[in-house]
């Protein structure tokens, strides 16, 4: 009796020890100023934010991949397709795609199913703007972070009414054997993401969309960032017209393409897409020296032949 009592205080003992070490979590520590997060592991990939020294981020992954995956920070923005959530900032549908940007052709940066709530930090168009959770994930370079010892941190969190089980984040390991010189991506330098351009920012470079456009090149007076849609056949721009490579247009009776308007997006996906006949629905800008309208594409839907 005495050795069985003994073996389960043993088990018991080795139960809670497991269990304590499941809750901790590995961090990783930023090396350097304003590195940037993207929201996919390739140098093309959208910044979703940017980290400096000595910040910390929860690892997904392993910092011995070129890029390395980690949990989106609670400064950072992440974007949900609005009809897909409902009154109670809960979403109503399974499997939905949450996005580092407002738009389809912005890369998936994790998923949340029926019931998940979510925490609203504003609109752009059809599409909300929200807090991380802890299943999301974005990407660093592993130039610039290194293990930290693990400890307890708070994960981004979800509103309190969310029931869902989160999985704890697996505890990384620095590799014994040499490893190749780590994928290096040069820092850029920040500019705060704004839904709204401002003429009368003191900085004139502004962001919309994933594209940086001088504020300055906007037209004075015009009525800016309004909701609107085109549609078209995707097309380059001829080179030097507009900041923007993408245009949609249409043929004459001569078969010759008609400027509809410029297009603003995700330059890597927009190129894929040439040739095809959408309806782009978005955010309209007008530009000096161009009497087009600029759309920021948001939702781009594709036409049946």
């Amino acid at each position: 009796m005495k050795k069985t009592i003994f073996y389960e205080s043993i088990l018991v003992f080795l139960i809670s020890a497991g269990l304590s070490a499941a809750s901790q979590t590995q961090l990783v520590t930023v090396k350097g100023t304003r590195i940037n997060m993207r929201a996919a592991p390739s140098p093309e990939a959208e910044v979703v934010g940017q980290v400096s020294e000595p910040e910390q981020l929860v690892l997904q992954g392993s910092v011995d991949e070129p890029w390395v995956k980690v949990t989106p920070p609670e400064n950072v923005d992440l974007w949900v397709f609005a009809k897909l959530v409902d009154d109670n900032n809960k979403i109503n549908a399974k499997s939905v795609r949450i996005r580092a940007g407002a738009g389809l052709n912005y890369n998936i940066v994790g998923e949340l199913n029926t019931g998940d709530s979510v925490i609203v930090r504003g609109k752009m168009g059809d599409w909300l703007k929200i807090a991380p959770f802890p299943e999301a994930s974005v990407w660093i370079t592993n130039a610039y972070v290194k293990l930290a010892s693990p400890k307890q941190v708070p994960l981004p969190k979800k509103s309190e009414n969310n029931d869902r089980e989160h999985t704890p984040a697996k505890v990384g390991h620095a590799a014994v054997a040499p490893q190749p010189p780590p994928f290096q991506e040069k820092p850029e330098k920040y500019h705060p993401i704004t839904d709204r351009v401002s003429g009368e920012s003191v900085n004139p470079n502004a962001l919309i969309g994933p594209a940086a456009v001088p504020a300055s090149k906007l037209r004075p007076g015009a009525k800016q960032a309004l909701s609107g849609s085109y549609a078209g056949i995707l097309a380059l721009s001829p080179a030097g017209v507009h900041p923007t490579p993408f245009r949609l247009v249409l043929f004459d009776q001569n078969n010759n393409p008609v400027t509809v308007c410029y297009v603003l997006g995700n330059r890597q996906q927009l190129d894929t897409l040439k040739g095809q006949n959408f309806t782009i629905e978005g955010t309209v800008y007008w530009f000096k020296d161009t009497a087009l309208p600029t759309i920021f594409a948001q939702n781009i839907l594709r036409h049946r032949r």
